[in-house]
């Protein structure tokens, strides 16, 4: 293949692409690689950055021997046996009557897969994509969702693989393909979720991961679905807690006017960021968040709102996720303080009764929870990882708005006085004492000495997981 053969099949290439994935194409037409292609006299096609060959195709024995291998005995990402007891109410009675049934019919669960198929077939590391087609006629997947970190490669594929049939071939026989590529693992995981979530999550079960390459980004991505995959079933939630989201969702949404969050794309403030949790440490750190507070935004990560007002630090935004109980926590500080100034952050499913205390309010979805396929558009309308505290909803929108100095205040993960759990004008301690219906003794393992011992420990109220301090 001559120089202008290879120029038509990048730009019918683009073309493709720009129909099933038009941001991944505009950044491959606009990215100018740091690495070279070169063909080989034998036909071999190699990526150079200097003398130093960071890939070459593959012939087509060695595509078949490692298709075959990973065919064989490749990665594949099981479900544990359905197990009632573990869920709410509804479903755990779902559970016992479907095993209930299935021992009836003397239908058995096998603990791993008994085919070689499977719905999703994941590649991390696409390179040059010249093993795909060998690939997806071994593994006869219905999804493919191809990742990587390197636009170079993928930029260079478009000269040397007919992107344009390996596509037309899988949608002609009703399969799909999906891309996840940046730079950063976390948010390439996040990517991978989000495209199987929103395809078909049940279908998790023996999906097959196809690693070409090898690198910190490829474990990381790796290793990262391993953990979060098998929790893709869990994530819808309970089903009472889902009603009352969905509730909350459609309140706070239906007037249409409702700000809505988008991911802005690749920011930077070079502003410093406070969080500020209410964990006891927090009262030690009052002065200094006020002597720096014209300095820096503050984000008060919910019961954390208490303690500032009372110290006079009006907070810049207030993050909330959770749908119930919210409502004492902010209208105990609204009694004595004006918050209709501070912006308010948070979840379409959170408590919709503090909302009349706050002017200027910008709300995200939270994945997978049912008001996310209802009423999201995108998923930039999610906030990434904003689970399972306030505190990681704040971090969250701190890195996603651009922010790049970060400090972090009233964020413990704990605490040695048994005596205070939260800063002392947090609303846990609003009415002047713990009730006793909130404290219970256990034996905590000291994570320091080896004796363990035995300590009177608040039980948390509905809102205290809403802070740092877990």
């Amino acid at each position: 293949m001559d120089a202008m053969e290879r120029k038509k099949l990048r730009f019918r290439n683009l073309e493709t692409l720009k129909s099933i994935a038009p941001g991944l194409a505009a950044a491959l037409e606009n990215h100018a690689p740091r690495t070279t292609l070169e063909i080989r006299d034998h036909g071999a096609v190699e990526v150079m950055r200097g003398d130093r060959r960071l890939y070459s195709t593959r012939g087509p024995e060695e595509t078949a021997a490692q298709v075959n291998r990973f065919r064989d005995y490749g990665t594949r990402i099981r479900l544990p046996l359905p197990e009632s007891g573990k869920f709410d109410e509804h479903t755990n009675n779902f559970l016992r009557n479907l095993m209930r049934r299935a021992e009836q019919e003397k239908i058995g669960f096998d603990d791993v897969p008994t085919r070689l198929e499977t719905y999703f077939l994941i590649v991390i590391g696409i390179g040059l994509a010249d093993y795909l087609d060998a690939l997806v006629d071994a593994i006869d997947p219905q999804f493919v969702i191809l990742a990587d970190e390197n636009l170079d490669f993928l930029r260079h594929s478009l000269d040397i693989f007919d992107w344009k049939t390996f596509i037309d071939s899988m949608l002609s026989r009703n399969r799909r393909i999906g891309f996840a590529v940046g730079d950063d693992p976390s948010a390439v995981s996040w990517m991978i979720s989000t495209i199987m979530a929103e395809s078909s999550a049940p279908s998790v079960d023996g999906t097959r991961v196809y690693v070409n390459g090898d690198g910190t980004f490829a474990d990381t991505v790796t290793g990262a679905l391993k953990f979060d995959l098998p929790k893709l079933i869990m994530t819808p939630g309970f089903f009472n807690d889902e009603m009352i989201m969905l509730r909350n969702a459609y309140h706070t949404l239906r007037s249409g006017e409702t700000k809505v969050y988008a991911r802005p794309e690749a920011p930077r403030i070079d502003v410093p960021v406070f969080l500020v949790g209410s964990g006891p440490s927090l009262d030690h750190s009052l002065p200094t968040i006020r002597a720096n507070a014209e300095k820096a935004i503050i984000v008060s990560l919910g019961s954390a709102l208490r303690p500032l007002m009372r110290a006079g630090i009006k907070p810049d935004f207030q993050i909330e996720i959770e749908n119930v109980f919210v409502y004492p926590l902010v209208s105990l500080v609204a009694e004595k303080f004006d918050l209709s100034s501070i912006c308010l952050v948070a979840a379409t499913t959170v408590d919709r009764h503090i909302l009349k205390f706050f002017d200027r309010k910008i709300f995200f979805f939270r994945f997978m929870l049912s008001p996310y396929p209802l009423f999201a558009e995108s998923e930039r309308s999610c906030l990434i990882n904003p689970d399972p505290t306030v505190v990681n909803a704040g971090l969250s929108f701190a890195q996603e708005m651009g922010f790049r100095q970060i400090y972090f205040f009233g964020v413990d993960l704990g605490t040695r006085d048994v005596g205070q759990h939260h800063s002392k004008d947090a609303y846990q301690y609003a009415d002047g004492s713990i009730p006793e219906w909130k404290k219970y003794t256990i034996p905590p393992r000291d994570n320091v000495s080896s004796p363990s011992r035995s300590a009177t420990l608040s039980r948390p109220s509905p809102c205290s997981r809403k802070v740092g301090n877990t």
